[in-house]
């Protein structure tokens, strides 16, 4: 179910609303939060270049890629909010906007779906956080990715409300989050056949734990970032074995 509304912004009073309503969690928060999304005493109406109300289009989707999609056709460069992706207020307001239909559609329960940690709604000021919101999370690994973005596929093939560890390893650092380290988690961890996140990926030996913590001593000795992903994938040491394998067979074969 596709619902259009007037895109809008919280002020101060507003997010203090948002974070509020986030941190009690009351029975009733879903109304709540329908109740401060268009109160003029809370937010700001966002108005297009000819004076008009600037309107997106509030849907389910499942998959973080195709939510990124769906939030580039505003946000992406040249597009109607592509100026405003730095305000976190704004971010706020759609996290709260889309809270209702994310809930509803997602098949989980209530407590699942909002989750323990406030930055999944409320957009951290912190670099150790940002990535955690389910809005401008998904955005901006593939903003930062093109124009090339499904190889950053380590952070967006999993479900918008239940991202999971490779993203919080990878996009919780920002040296990892773009160029070919991006590219590598993508290409060890992510199945281009089957078009989702390998199966066991998250066990040891060389799961995302290890990967993150290989390439968070590397920095300190190597330039990897001016590396290409294939010198990136002869690096790896041999507990990422059965990944690289698997890796370097589908780039043989022309899948990656």
């Amino acid at each position: 179910m596709v619902k259009t509304r007037d895109v809008r912004r919280f002020n101060s009073k507003g997010r203090d609303a948002f974070v509020t309503i986030v941190r009690s969690k009351p029975s009733n928060i879903l109304d709540e939060v329908d109740k401060i999304l268009n109160d003029p005493t809370l937010t700001e109406l966002i108005l297009g270049p000819d004076g008009k109300p600037i309107q997106i289009e509030v849907v389910y989707i499942e998959r973080r890629f195709e939510l990124a999609q769906h939030l580039s056709k505003w946000f992406g460069q040249g597009n109607s909010l592509s100026s405003l992706t730095g305000d976190t207020y704004l971010w706020d307001w759609l996290s709260a906007a889309w809270m209702r239909t994310l809930v509803e559609s997602s098949g989980q329960s209530l407590e699942k779906v909002l989750g323990k940690q406030q930055d999944r709604w409320v957009l951290s000021n912190t670099l150790l956080y940002y990535h955690r919101h389910l809005l401008s999370g998904p955005f901006f690994a593939y903003e930062t990715n093109l124009p090339n973005p499904k190889n950053a596929m380590c952070m967006l093939a999993s479900s918008v409300i239940a991202p999971g560890e490779l993203v919080e390893r990878v996009a919780g650092k920002r040296s990892m989050s773009i160029g070919s380290v991006c590219h590598l988690a993508t290409l060890l961890y992510f199945d281009p056949v089957l078009g989702e996140l390998r199966e066991g990926h998250t066990s040891a030996p060389g799961n995302p734990k290890a990967f993150s913590y290989y390439f968070s001593q590397l920095d300190v000795n190597v330039d990897y970032l001016a590396m290409d992903v294939d010198a990136l994938l002869g690096l790896v040491p041999s507990n990422f074995k059965r990944w690289v394998d698997k890796a370097k067979d589908e780039r043989a074969k022309g899948l990656s």
